[in-house]
């Protein structure tokens, strides 16, 4: 999102330098997603059917509120502002993971 914040204020940029960024940063994405449900299906167990309905849902919901506030943010401000505002959000995102990290249980291995 930095590099792309960046790119924004030295814009137009040629497609040449947005093309590997984006192959990279899809590819970050596309590798993610195997691992997020091999986790949940080792954590969770027998429920482990319900814990990945629950992400699928939660993965619908998070693109859904995604467009509405992109879409309310290009409305309102333009697409400048889009890489910051999905910077917080990942990092809200991160918060979150930590938050559920120290409040779960202690498990043994």
């Amino acid at each position: 999102m930095v590099v792309f914040t960046a790119l924004w204020t030295v814009r137009p940029v040629p497609v040449e330098v947005l093309h590997p960024l984006g192959v990279v940063w899809g590819g970050a994405a596309f590798w993610n997603s195997p691992a997020v449900p091999a986790r949940l299906h080792l954590l969770t167990g027998p429920a482990s059917a319900r814990a990945l309905a629950l992400n699928t849902s939660g993965t619908c919901v998070g693109i859904a509120v995604g467009d509405v506030v992109g879409g309310v943010v290009i409305d309102r401000f333009g697409c400048g502002p889009l890489p910051v505002i999905a910077a917080v959000a990942g990092a809200g995102a991160l918060l979150l993971f930590r938050f559920a990290q120290r409040s779960a249980p202690a498990t043994t291995s």
